[in-house]
């Protein structure tokens, strides 16, 4: 559904906007790790994943802004509508009658692990969207002043660390989150681990594209990760262009990857 809002910073005096830029960011993240899944498999042969991973750029592009925006304290409506209207077109795609084309394309644990990156990014999206539309509420409620009305949230606990990753244990720590591992420093000055030293039986060469593989979509989610990190200055006078600029070649870098 579409959120809308009288004012449009009603929220950021009720809600930490800490706690927002984390779901906006792991929501970013795993919209990332979408894309990951379906690199080299998102063509015109298999349309369906073509889609969601075009639907994930664009979430993966907006969450970007959302971190600038709500360092500003400024509405994040237009995009979180967005966002959420596409995850849940991705959601659509998926969920249907899988052709056997697309089955072709990613083995079924692959097609798995999408389908959960998928399912966490609307989780945190969702959960976005739900922390301010009952911090408007709540806001109305003071706004009023309502006496002789004392409103029990079951989940206000909750709300206050926004759901927060960290108080999280075991399996439900594992299906709320997505975390980048960035080690690309030390990846990338390991160059023995990461050449090829003499002619492999297939069993060794599988081995040697898998360590590639993987350091590739560690220089892609770091160039990601400096992506998130630069991204709430894009707005600020002094170092907005120096942020964007910053953000450029990190997407080129993530492509390159």
């Amino acid at each position: 559904s579409v959120l809308c809002f009288q004012s449009m910073s009603q929220y950021y005096t009720v809600l930490n906007a800490s706690i927002l830029a984390e779901h906006i960011t792991l929501a970013g993240n795993a919209a990332h790790h979408v894309r990951n899944f379906l690199t080299g498999k998102n063509n015109a042969a298999a349309p369906e994943l073509l889609i969601v991973d075009q639907l994930a750029a664009q979430i993966e592009n907006i969450t970007r802004d959302m971190l600038s925006l709500i360092t500003h304290h400024l509405d994040i409506q237009h995009g979180l509508t967005n966002c959420i209207r596409c995850i849940k077109l991705c959601l659509r795609t998926l969920s249907g009658q899988i052709p056997s084309y697309v089955n072709d394309k990613m083995e079924a644990t692959q097609f798995s692990l999408l389908i959960k990156h998928v399912q966490i990014t609307d989780t945190h999206l969702s959960t976005v969207a739900s922390m301010i539309v009952r911090a408007v509420a709540e806001q109305m409620v003071t706004e009023f002043q309502l006496q002789n009305l004392k409103l029990v949230d079951q989940d206000k606990c909750d709300d206050e660390h926004g759901n927060d990753c960290k108080h999280m244990e075991g399996d439900d720590k594992d299906k709320q989150c997505v975390h980048i591992d960035i080690d690309f420093n030390r990846n990338v000055l390991n160059t023995s681990e990461y050449t090829l030293q003499k002619p492999a039986n297939n069993a060794e060469m599988n081995g040697f594209l898998h360590m590639c593989n993987e350091m590739a979509v560690n220089g892609s989610n770091s160039s990601h990760q400096i992506q998130n990190l630069t991204a709430p200055f894009i707005r600020d006078q002094c170092r907005g262009d120096t942020a964007k600029n910053v953000i450029s070649i990190a997407g080129k870098m993530e492509n390159e990857w």
